[in-house]
């Protein structure tokens, strides 16, 4: 999930919802104000009073939207944060509400006191170098909104890669379990099959909607409702049954759960029925992977949560195992961005001395965990396909490849067990 960068060796994070979908500044004329920066400080004129101090907004006077965002823009960017053009927008949109078009409607008008406070609050940390994703609180990964705290990597558009990589392949190796999984989902389920009508029938009287059924719910629980962010009841979701054996995925080091949850929910939805076991070592992972599991997969297939140093208290065989394992050097890691190496968690980043322990431990235990050919998929740094294919090819793995990310840099790499 951490891009290092071979041209300068640094790794940077993922600083702004830009780098999975570019967005352009807003531009800055045709308001009839003119922005005026100087020792360090930003005032907006044209309307009788300046608008910002140096040290934060100036709440007593009544800001514009467009006030706090040209303010907020020059904060940032005095602060060293990168793009913070697009910080400022993602900011102001998170606190607003307001989608860009919706902006251009309300930028002169006057921000409620309490939102100014905020967005200026906000602005400070986004300043101290706190990840823009861990003040909004959330990260969309795979078409997925996922949330995101100081206790789990960010995900990144690099790890994009790896589910991509194995919902391709195993979409082909492993067709529909049932045909028309997807239309059963949608259709109600009293629906009797059609029949024709004869030509002499009376018309039909209108009946009650009868409701359609993808998932047993407990009484007065409904899809997508708020769940206590705490250990799930005996480490699983609701049962769910198929006519064929499901595939059985374990993601480990899974932080917010965002590749394997991914992986299952796409794979479910093209009718390959998949039973999902999410694994770290970390507690405070494993609230924000439960959140996750619960907005996003719950209704769709069982999870199972374990809390386990890799393979540790893992039980059974799997078909697909999936990994993006800590791998940075030890002595690289003080070398990273700010939002890096002091606001995301060392445990999900350090690698040891030359970042490859996890590696070692991955390709020698995973096999006995794995079922005859099934799928290993890990996320390597971008100088350790040649060592991590090394480590698989000594374990005994088999159809080992590397996969390239979208800069051209090797980014995962792929095995099966004989």
């Amino acid at each position: 999930m951490i891009q290092h960068s071979p041209e300068t060796g640094n790794i940077k994070p993922m600083n702004s919802a830009a780098e999975i979908n570019s967005t352009s500044a807003i531009p800055e004329e045709g308001n009839g104000r003119e922005s005026v920066k100087g020792n360090g400080r930003e005032s907006v004129k044209g309307n009788g009073r300046e608008s910002v101090k140096s040290s934060g907004l100036d709440l007593a006077s009544g800001l514009t939207p467009r006030e706090c965002r040209l303010w907020a823009q020059e904060r940032l960017k005095e602060a060293g944060v990168p793009e913070p053009e697009d910080n400022a927008w993602q900011l102001l949109s998170f606190v607003t509400g307001y989608s860009r078009s919706v902006y251009y409607l309300h930028e002169r008008d006057i921000m409620p006191a309490p939102d100014c406070e905020r967005f200026s609050e906000l602005v400070e940390k986004r300043a101290a170098r706190i990840p823009l994703q861990q003040l909004t609180g959330t990260q969309n990964f795979m078409g997925f909104d996922f949330k995101v705290n100081e206790h789990v990597l960010i995900p990144r558009q690099d790890t994009e890669v790896l589910v991509e990589t194995a919902w391709k392949e195993l979409k082909k190796e492993r067709p529909s379990v049932h045909a028309g999984a997807q239309k059963f989902l949608e259709t109600p389920a009293t629906e009797a099959p059609a029949t024709e009508t004869p030509a002499t029938e009376t018309p039909a009287t209108e009946t009650p909607a009868t409701e359609t059924h993808a998932t047993e719910l407990t009484p007065g629980q409904a899809p997508g409702q708020n769940l206590p962010e705490h250990k799930l009841p005996d480490g699983n979701l609701p049962a769910h049954h198929s006519p064929a054996e499901p595939l059985r995925i374990l993601d480990i080091c899974t932080g917010s759960g965002c590749i394997g949850i991914s992986l299952a929910v796409l794979l479910q939805n093209d009718g390959i029925d998949c039973d999902l076991t999410l694994a770290d070592i970390s507690t405070e992972a494993l609230q924000v992977t439960n959140y996750n599991v619960w907005h996003l997969a719950a209704w769709h297939l069982p999870v199972h949560i374990l809390e386990s140093d890799l393979f540790d208290a893992v039980e059974g065989t799997f078909d697909v195992i999936t990994a993006n394992p800590p791998y940075i050097p030890t002595d690289v890691i003080e070398d990273l961005m700010p939002e890096v190496k002091d606001h995301e968690p060392r445990l999900a980043l350090d690698g040891t001395a030359d970042g490859l322990l996890f590696y070692r431990r991955i390709a020698t235990e995973s096999l006995a965990h794995m079922n005859p050919g099934g799928h290993l998929y890990l996320e390597i740094g971008y100088d350790q396909a040649a060592a991590v294919t090394a480590l698989l090819q000594e374990a005994g793995w088999c159809e080992i490849r590397v996969i390239k990310d979208l800069a051209e840099n090797d980014r995962v790499v792929t095995a099966q067990r004989v």
